[in-house]
């Protein structure tokens, strides 16, 4: 993919809100995902769980970070970009491990 199509991270701020849960054993496994995920998981899984959970109206998915082991990220959905206040932008080779 070239540079200029790669994704940039946000760093936010976010109101406290429910998001689905692919953080937790409990969430991972109602998800269907392995209990190691993120690991051994595919953009195609992960994406077709977005797609379910966008449909069902989901504000996003708080998930284990694949970039940050001990991390958890957040995909907050374009339906509801009201509950950030936007911060910090990071190019992609700056935040994503071997992009450069």
């Amino acid at each position: 993919m070239p540079p200029s199509k790669r994704p940039w991270l946000l760093h936010v701020t976010i109101e406290p809100y429910r998001f689905v849960n692919a953080c937790t054993p409990a969430g991972i496994a109602a998800l269907g995902l392995r209990p190691d995920y993120p690991k051994g998981s595919t953009h195609r899984s992960c994406q077709r769980i977005a797609r379910y959970a966008y449909a069902a109206g989901e504000a996003g998915i708080a998930a284990r970070s694949a970039a940050e082991p001990k991390g958890e990220e957040l995909a907050l959905f374009d339906s509801r970009f009201d509950l950030h206040q936007a911060g910090q932008k990071v190019p992609f080779e700056r935040w994503y491990p071997g992009a450069a």
